[in-house]
């Protein structure tokens, strides 16, 4: 695969200057042989293009550290969730907000990731990625044979619940503006490595829903189709919408 096909994200390996631990040691080779790593980063390369030019160069100076070594037991997870921030700034673009762009970070208080404009309406949103469970990984890495579960644990529904609850206050911090859209941008990578189980899944967390939301918020998840992770194509992804109907109020802090 050609640079030029992959502009964005070879400009970001640029970036690195060839650090000996990062993730994209024989990046191109590694593209070349093997077809679902060049997929996924094909589809990672249409989410970068369509940022514009300072919101590239916002995202790409957050995620180049996380490329230069990964961790122990998620490896470079950290460095793919920094990226799907890519994914909720396309969305404000694709619902029809304005003005949509990266919020820069601070060193005394954290920020959510974007603002936008609904007309005369401020945005705010926070994107977050939900990732596979350090069992998951562990028994992945050490090759023990699972059955596939098709209803999601207690444990998801407690992290979901507790990941909104860190936004919304994250949000207010920023703003305690009453009439400000709050939105969530959710990215679900399951235990169940292929999604085999995905309507399942979907059909339960949308009988869940107020397990996880609060006043005032819009929580969009979005999930990646069965066995993506082990086709050539690349199918749409799941997308669940869910909007509260009551006012959003300052929620308590979280330790």
């Amino acid at each position: 695969m050609r640079p030029a096909e992959l502009s964005r994200v070879y400009e970001l390996v640029a970036s690195l200057k060839g650090a000996p631990k990062s993730y994209f040691k024989n990046f191109a080779t590694s593209l070349r042989d093997n077809s679902i790593k060049r997929k996924y980063f094909i589809d990672i390369e249409a989410e970068l293009s369509s940022l514009d030019a300072a919101a590239w160069v916002h995202l790409k100076t957050n995620v180049r550290p996380l490329f230069m070594r990964g961790e122990k037991v998620r490896g470079w997870q950290a460095a793919f969730s920094e990226l799907n921030e890519a994914k909720a700034y396309n969305f404000l673009v694709r619902r029809g907000y304005t003005c949509v762009e990266f919020i820069p970070r601070r060193s005394d208080i954290k920020t959510p990731d974007l603002r936008a404009k609904a007309g005369n309406i401020d945005v705010l949103c926070e994107a977050k990625t939900i990732n596979r469970s350090e069992r998951a990984l562990l028994a992945r890495k050490q090759a023990i044979a699972g059955s596939v579960p098709n209803l999601l644990p207690e444990e998801f529904f407690t992290k979901l619940r507790t990941t909104v609850e860190r936004a919304d206050q994250q949000m207010g911090a920023y703003s305690s503006t009453r009439d400000i859209k709050r939105i969530i941008y959710f990215v679900i990578n399951f235990d169940d490595w292929l999604h085999e189980c995905i309507d399942d899944c979907l059909v339960q967390i949308s009988g869940k829903r107020d397990v996880f939301m609060m006043p005032g918020l819009e929580v969009v998840l979005e999930v990646k189709p069965k066995f993506y992770s082990a086709t050539s194509v690349s199918p749409a992804s799941h997308m669940l919408i869910f909007t509260a109907d009551a006012p959003w109020r300052p929620s308590p802090k979280i330790d």
